[in-house]
């Protein structure tokens, strides 16, 4: 039983891979993440060098581990959520979006209200353009008067949650 390695911490991040990949396939087994090289460990990574196609040696070397650390990435392609993007993970508190405006919140929002007019017969289509127009602001008044919230036709923290939580539902519900 030989590892290119004796560091504990690298063997260990070896077996929680193996343990991981164990669930994707029926060619590699689970083994105990205690950072100690015993034949358990050994056999997986021969087993993982077979499925990935490199010389089954065992040994745990740096062409193994990249390898493994390659496998593990393509885990969380498949199995990751998606990163949300800036700026619709910021905390909007206190920030209102009106008439006049023209920047990427206000795409945001008008692509918001394009998706919920589909649904919806009473909210105006918004062409999606990044100003704060006329419509935009017909179809949030829209939106507040059907949600019992003041018409203002600003966009605010409260109108945006509940825009948020509509289109949500909205494509949640068609699987976009």
């Amino acid at each position: 039983m030989e590892s290119k390695t004796s560091n504990e911490d690298v063997i260990r991040e070896a077996q929680k891979i193996i343990v991981r990949l164990s669930g994707f396939t029926d060619s590699i087994s689970p083994v105990q993440a205690d950072g100690i090289y015993g034949p358990e460990t050994e056999a997986q990574i021969r087993n993982f060098q077979k499925y990935v196609g490199l010389p089954p040696t065992g040994i745990l070397d740096q062409t193994t581990f990249e390898s493994l650390v390659d496998a593990n990435s393509a885990i969380d392609i498949i199995t990751g959520a998606s990163v949300p993007i800036s700026p619709y993970e910021r905390n909007l508190s206190g920030r209102i979006i009106s008439k006049g405006e023209i920047h990427d919140l206000v795409t945001m929002l008008q692509i918001m209200l394009q998706t919920i007019s589909v649904a919806s017969d009473d909210i105006l289509f918004v062409k999606v353009n990044g100003q704060f127009d006329e419509n935009t602001q017909a179809a949030v008044e829209k939106i507040q008067e059907l949600n019992g919230l003041p018409q203002t036709g600003d966009v605010d923290l409260i109108t945006w949650n509940r825009l948020s939580r509509l289109y949500n539902k909205y494509v949640d519900s068609e699987g976009i």
